[in-house]
């Protein structure tokens, strides 16, 4: 079944039950408010009939008005007969009305007749003839009542219940109208969305969702799949890279190998050592690249051991200055190392050296001759921050959040100068990660780069 007709079927059950449960509750309690009310109609007619005839009543000339009491039984329908204490009549009034009351009301019950109509609806109540506080007769009330309503009442009654179903009807329309409205405002943007992520699975990533709306949550899940479109294109691109970067890393040393084999073989060069030597070279890069590699996917694992010891920080980092000091001197590389204190550490010793020598080795590779390195050590709360700061060729905005991908080369040509294999700074952000810290870049292209590694005191 459809998203939307789903929708439109769960908004009308949940409308209808709550129309259906709202008319059954005002009904009932209709009903019983109702009755109260008549009940109490009924009884201040009751007291307003028996309090007149007490008024009229003489103990000797009898009932002074009977007229005054004939009215009120004509006008409601009644019939009051008054007798005295030893059951003689003293009043009553005329059965005509009464007869006429029955057969406006027993039009509401054509199926019943006179007799089942009377005996379910005729009710005679019997009530006390007071005078000077003694009871000298009694007050006979005769009276057709439907569920304690007489013809107005009933009237009244049904008109507020027609117009509550009314009501309900109107609100079910409006509801269906609606549930409709809510279905596709909320079933079109995720239509779009369907047909985007089923483009997305068959490999189409050349399309962008425009789907902006008052929903929150849907605009988000828009921008969602909106990223993760950039971020496959981005990863697609990676992919392809890598394929063509890995061709040429193998090839190069392969093709050199070849041709060299080739000559040796057709007897154009004979195999002096210096040629011999060519090829081990290559052969010794190539195994340095699986075995790079191998490192790679080994630090990249959940489970990598950590060998966990307190030491000095800092003087660890003196000695590595020390031992790169010659190196960047043969280049004119001022290296300088600021901190303000010794800063003892409870982690891994040899992962943070090796952390630190791959930060040297890649500010030498990218810093020109008669650059400048400056590597500075502080503390910051509870962790330490090792910063490393150039000035060489920089790194552009487009490839600053790709490189720490495997054979990343921001340019073509760069590392085959430097003579990098493009995985030095992934497996720095391997052996960051393991030690539970971070790797923050801060880069501007022909003005020099700030990698600042964030390492917790104690791991």
């Amino acid at each position: 079944m459809k998203l939307v007709n789903k929708l439109i079927i769960s908004f009308l059950i949940v409308i209808l039950l709550s129309t259906i449960l709202g008319v059954i509750i005002s009904n009932n309690k209709i009903d019983n408010k109702f009755d109260d009310y008549l009940k109490g109609e009924k009884d201040r007619m009751m007291l307003m009939i028996t309090d007149i005839i007490e008024n009229n009543y003489d103990m000797e000339k009898g009932i002074y008005h009977p007229s005054d009491i004939e009215i009120i039984a004509k006008s409601e329908g009644l019939y009051i007969r008054v007798e005295s204490i030893d059951g003689e009549s003293i009043l009553e009034t005329n059965k005509d009305y009464l007869e006429e009351k029955g057969q406006k009301l027993q039009l509401q019950y054509p199926k019943k007749s006179k007799e089942q109509f009377n005996k379910n609806y005729y009710k005679e109540e019997n009530y006390d003839l007071i005078k000077n506080n003694k009871k000298i007769g009694d007050i006979i009330i005769g009276y057709y009542r439907l569920d304690n309503c007489n013809i107005q009442d009933l009237k009244m009654k049904n008109t507020i219940k027609d117009t509550l179903i009314e009501t309900a009807y109107i609100t079910l329309v409006i509801g269906i109208i609606m549930s409709i409205f809510l279905a596709r405002h909320f079933s079109i943007p995720l239509k779009k969305m369907a047909k985007a992520t089923n483009e997305i699975r068959k490999g189409n990533l050349d399309i962008s969702l425009d789907v902006k709306g008052s929903t929150y949550e849907i605009n988000q899940l828009s921008d969602s799949i909106n990223y993760l479109v950039k971020t496959l294109e981005s990863k697609d691109m990676l992919r392809k890279r890598l394929t063509s970067d890995m061709a040429h890393e193998i090839r190069t040393p392969l093709t050199t190998l070849q041709n060299t084999m080739e000559a040796f073989l057709y007897g154009i060069w004979e195999p002096r050592k210096e040629r011999l030597e060519s090829c081990y070279e290559e052969i010794i890069r190539l195994s340095k690249l699986v075995e790079r590699l191998k490192n790679i996917a080994k630090l990249e694992e959940d489970d990598i051991h950590l060998n966990i010891t307190e030491f000095n920080l800092t003087d660890e980092i003196r000695q590595l200055i020390d031992l790169f000091s010659p190196q960047y001197d043969n280049k004119d590389i001022k290296l300088d190392f600021n901190y303000d204190t010794d800063i003892n550490i409870i982690s891994d010793k040899d992962k943070i050296k090796q952390i630190i020598i791959n930060l040297l080795n890649n500010s030498y590779s990218y810093t020109n001759q008669g650059g400048k390195v400056e590597v500075s050590l502080k503390k910051i709360g509870k962790d330490v921050a090792i910063a490393v700061k150039d000035n060489g060729i920089g790194i552009s905005s487009k490839d600053l959040p790709f490189i720490f991908e495997r054979f990343y080369r921001i340019d073509e040509t760069r590392n085959r100068k430097t003579g990098g294999t493009g995985i030095g700074l992934t497996i720095l952000k391997a052996l960051v990660d393991a030690l539970g810290g971070r790797i923050d870049v801060e880069s501007e292209l022909g003005k020099g780069s700030i990698f600042t590694v964030i390492l917790p005191i104690e791991k």
